[in-house]
């Protein structure tokens, strides 16, 4: 048949309307499961995983019997012990995890756009600069989401089906809440960090040593602040140290509360500096995809 006469297939989908952002959160998963380097880290928070499950299910089977001798003498060791401290340790173990998994996936995440010209193919199609937000932002949370809350609160539901009751019901009932409250305070704020990173620099490398930079000079300004005007209450300067107070309100782990000289930080501060890193992030990494927003 000549050339002439061929003719391509009209396009006989429909336009999404609603929840476009979803098609670029499955695009960029899709990309991300094939980076080795993320794998490996997979591999880690499993083990990590299984070895709170050892734990659970060990101190489950003694509690079944706690008139057994041996019962009163295990609970002494804080390691088997499940609770509220259990799954904030979990987390806060996770976290160097997390950060690295999302800096693999997240520092190339919009650079590489700029560069490979394609944010004008994503704006050609029917998206608009808050889909394309949502999507990588969603993207990079439900990455981090992978090591933390997802198999925390797995951890959770294991416990309550070894050792059902009311009593451990009453005293694990919120803890998916502090779990996902706690994850949320560590992914997000990085997410948009990363993010905003990846968007101002143009390289991958840049946009990951950009963020660890910040990181250490930022603990490393709190610390040195705290020691020259011996006040600890400026540690509160430094976001992880935030986050970890954070965390430590949402689990009511009060005992475990760093104490601060002359303020007592509560959580309001923490938060304010979580929000501030937040709300700075997402405010760059809006504007500069707003910039490249091609108008229909």
């Amino acid at each position: 048949m000549p050339i002439y006469k061929q003719s391509y297939r009209s396009y006989s989908g429909e336009t999404r309307k609603h929840f476009r952002w979803a098609v670029i959160i499955e695009q960029e998963l899709r990309l991300a499961i094939k980076y080795k380097l993320l794998q490996y880290l997979l591999v880690v928070g499993m083990i990590h995983f299984i070895l709170r499950l050892l734990q659970i299910v060990a101190y489950d089977i003694i509690m079944q019997d706690p008139n057994n001798p041996m019962t009163q003498v295990l609970l002494q060791a804080d390691f088997i012990v499940v609770n509220a401290r259990t799954f904030f340790d979990f987390i806060q173990m996770q976290a160097p995890l997390v950060l690295l998994a999302m800096l693999v996936i997240g520092s190339r995440m919009v650079c590489n756009d700029f560069k490979n010209n394609l944010m004008e193919v994503y704006f050609a199609k029917p998206l608009n600069w808050i889909d394309y937000v949502s999507g990588k932002v969603g993207a990079l949370v439900l990455i981090g989401l992978l090591f933390t809350a997802i198999p925390a609160i797995i951890l959770v539901l294991i416990h309550n089906l070894i050792l059902p009751g009311w009593n451990t019901f009453h005293e694990t009932w919120t803890f998916p809440f502090a779990i996902l409250g706690f994850s949320l305070l560590i992914t997000f704020p990085a997410a948009l960090s990363i993010l905003a990173a990846s968007s101002l620099l143009k390289s991958e490398s840049f946009s990951a040593a950009a963020i660890f930079i910040l990181i250490i000079a930022n603990s490393f300004f709190a610390g040195t602040l705290a020691s020259m005007l011996r006040d600890s209450s400026y540690m509160i300067i430094s976001t992880p140290m935030a986050m970890y107070e954070l965390g430590i309100e949402l689990f009511k782990l009060n005992q475990n509360r760093i104490v601060f000289n002359s303020i007592n930080a509560g959580w309001q501060l923490p938060l304010l500096n979580v929000a501030l890193v937040t709300i700075i992030a997402g405010a760059i990494f809006t504007l500069r995809v707003r910039k490249s927003e091609v108008s229909p």
